[in-house]
């Protein structure tokens, strides 16, 4: 983002998002702002509870279960606008705190940077009160149909309900996996023989049934097929 910064002007930029686990909150915070700052106010803050065990693993991090890292993305949450908000605030959670902080310069957006919220599940009950009580907007990750997205938006409007919200003043987005885009129908099949025949990236001793199957998942409910297939399955939302 902070290379983006300079070589635009109007639009948006922003994270789907980031992992509260890998950054100290206070300090993600003072990185959103600086970039908030240099962008004029084009910043969106997306963060999520973490998933992704592996990453994990790999860097070193710890990984709790589900509900600690939800609780800490609460913290996390109301740390960042404590900070972006307030004046010397303080904070005594059970994960993070800060201490009569002095943060500037806050950010140019107010009240604040947009902080949007990312889900990868239908039912999730903690995130989606995480999202009722402080976030600006929610993505909803691989939203195969308008169905899931529906039911999702159901869900939360209840949340917002339940917690004192208005639920119209939340935004919505949904994030998609672009499989394989062919310019007609023998196109896309050749482009599918061409992926399955490259070294496979996911997992170096793939067998060509798994990766057929993988892109038969990967095209059935995300986007994929024809130029008029893709808008088809883009117009349902």
């Amino acid at each position: 983002l902070a290379l983006l910064v300079p070589q635009t002007q109007r639009i948006r930029l922003g994270t789907l998002c980031t992992s509260q686990s890998y950054r100290n909150p206070a300090h993600l915070a003072k990185i959103v702002a600086s970039l908030d700052n240099a962008s004029n106010g084009r910043i969106d803050l997306g963060i999520g509870a973490g998933w992704k065990e592996t990453e994990y693993t790999a860097y070193g991090y710890p990984f709790p279960p589900a509900k600690e890292r939800i609780n800490q993305l609460k913290e996390a949450i109301q740390i960042i606008n404590l900070l972006w908000t307030q004046h010397k605030p303080s904070f005594n959670g059970n994960y993070y705190k800060i201490k009569e902080t002095m943060f500037q310069p806050k950010p140019i957006q107010k009240p604040r940077v947009p902080i949007w919220v990312g889900s990868t599940k239908l039912k999730a009950p903690m995130i989606e009160e995480t999202v009722a009580r402080y976030a600006d907007g929610m993505d909803m990750d691989h939203a195969e149909t308008t169905k899931h997205l529906l039911e999702k938006k159901e869900r939360v409007k209840k949340m917002c309900k339940k917690v004192g919200r208005n639920f119209q003043e939340l935004k919505w987005s949904i994030s998609n996996t672009v499989g394989v885009i062919g310019e007609d129908t023998d196109d896309f099949k050749e482009r599918l023989k061409e992926i399955i025949e490259q070294e496979w990236i996911w997992s170096g001793d793939a067998t060509k049934s798994a990766k057929q199957k993988y892109l038969d998942t990967l095209n059935s409910k995300q986007i994929g097929g024809t130029p008029q297939q893709v808008i088809e399955k883009l117009s349902e939302f």
